[in-house]
């Protein structure tokens, strides 16, 4: 009678960029595809954008070449190859500096990780789950994360790649300027 060999499931709250080259980089490192089961937890439609990456301010561009940027180390021009591929280099010529450096719009970014890891999610090596991660547990020599649609995921490993929080007056200060109109 076979036994049943267990998979490691590695769960990473957040997917923003960091969460989305952590998914990558880990599919990417496998010894073989299904080694491990690399779950996601975003609620967003699509992975890669997150905070950073998902707003359509066109004002709100990337602070450095677009030439320095890429999921992939050893293609460190696939940012840019990718803006030119995609149409987004033409729908945005503002973008590009008389000095031949691009500085797209963020959401441009945030739209070239998803494509770089849709495939992943696409085949199932990559899992996306549209919740958020409420509460993580300590079970055994692993985690269960308690989601908001009243599920829970048993993960060996963790990673946590949410969001910065949102800005607060410090609170060695907050009792003084509480109500300050300065503020």
């Amino acid at each position: 009678m076979p036994t049943e060999t267990h998979v490691p499931v590695i769960a990473i709250i957040g997917g923003g960029f960091t969460g989305a080259a952590i998914a990558r980089e880990l599919d990417r490192r496998l010894p073989e595809p299904g080694a491990a089961r690399i779950m996601v937890i975003e609620p967003r439609a699509t992975l890669g954008a997150g905070l950073a990456y998902a707003t359509d301010d066109p004002a709100c561009r990337i602070n450095v070449p677009a030439s320095k940027m890429s999921i992939d180390p050893g293609e460190p021009n696939q940012f840019e190859d990718w803006l030119v591929r995609s149409g987004e280099a033409a729908d945005d010529p503002q973008s590009l500096l008389p000095d031949g450096r691009r500085f797209p719009r963020r959401a441009a970014f945030g739209r070239y990780i998803a494509e770089a890891l849709a495939p992943r999610v696409a085949d199932g090596r990559i899992i996306h789950r549209r919740a958020l991660a409420m509460r993580v547990d300590v079970a055994g020599q692993g985690y269960r994360l308690h989601l908001s649609d009243r599920t829970t995921i048993e993960a060996d490993l963790l990673v946590i790649a949410s969001t910065h929080p949102p800005p607060a007056v410090p609170q060695v200060f907050a009792a003084a300027l509480q109500g300050d109109p300065r503020l």
